[in-house]
C-alpha cells in the first residue's frame, strides 16, 4: 500500500473512532439524568465518562484491573 493509501486508511479509522466516541457520549448524556446514588464504573480506565454522570450521582466509583491500568495509563 502506498503512503497516501495508508494515510487514507488511518484517517478512515480515526473518523470511525471519533464517531464511535461521539455516539457513546451522546447516549450516556441522555441516560445520565436517570442515575441516582452511587455509580460503579467497572473497567473504567481513566474514567472518561465521570464528567457525564457526576452531576447526577452522589458518588462515582471507578475500578480497573491493576495490570490493565498500568499498561494503559498515561505516565
Amino acid at each position: 500500500m502506498s503512503l497516501p493509501g495508508v494515510v487514507r486508511a488511518a484517517r478512515g479509522v480515526s473518523d470511525w473512532v471519533d464517531l464511535q466516541w461521539w455516539h457513546i457520549n451522546r447516549l450516556l448524556a441522555r441516560v445520565a439524568p436517570q442515575a441516582r446514588g452511587r455509580l460503579l464504573d467497572v473497567g473504567c480506565g481513566t474514567k472518561p465518562y465521570q464528567h457525564i454522570f457526576r452531576p447526577y450521582v452522589t458518588e462515582y466509583i471507578g475500578i480497573e484491573q491493576e495490570s490493565t491500568f498500568a499498561a494503559t495509563a498515561a505516565s
